[in-house]
């Protein structure tokens, strides 16, 4: 090979190269040259679907239709939502997640108050564990299959703590 064939393997292999990132940057970022400098990377929708390669839909980003308020969803291989986080006008909010059949089964709030909770809850929808906070206190719930509170721990605003237990009908057993 001469010398003037080295020089043009080694000028293609850069022609080569540099095409090649200018591609892949294309390809990864978009236009290299910005055509407006005063171009944002904003999308400004209602609502927006990430789907995946067959494109069955796996996550929503929209404002509920009747708080217009921001609500994110995601979804299982079966199409139901198992994770919902969403956001009221008050400044409370709510994350959410469900079971393979939609039933909502872990649930975590803030109120607008600042109280929050966490619910742990059957296949039927009863509460089973429910703990609670705010500048009140703080509870924690155990209740039978049914739904009904059983057992109650408490802390009171000035530390004083409480426990409770109750019959199947919800009322509170007196102790001797």
């Amino acid at each position: 090979m001469t010398c003037r064939d080295r020089a043009l393997m080694l000028a293609a292999c850069v022609v080569t190269s540099l095409t090649a990132t200018l591609a892949m940057n294309l390809y990864f970022h978009g236009n290299a040259v910005a055509e407006d400098p005063k171009t944002t990377d904003t999308i400004r929708v209602k609502r927006l679907e990430i789907v995946d390669a067959d494109g069955d839909m796996k996550m929503v980003l929209a404002t509920a239709k009747d708080t217009g308020m921001p609500v994110i969803a995601m979804i299982d291989g079966g199409g139901k939502v198992r994770y919902t986080v969403a956001l009221n006008a008050d400044g409370s909010g709510a994350q959410v997640f469900t079971d393979t059949k939609g039933k909502p089964r872990i649930g975590l709030a803030i109120n607008a108050d600042g109280s929050g909770a966490v619910t742990f809850s059957d296949a039927k929808g009863n509460n089973l564990v429910a703990l609670a906070s705010s500048d009140a206190g703080s509870g924690l719930n155990l209740s039978d299959k049914a739904g009904t509170v059983r057992a109650s721990l408490g802390i009171g605003s000035d530390g004083s703590p409480s426990f409770r237990t109750y019959d199947e009908e919800g009322k509170e057993l007196k102790g001797d």
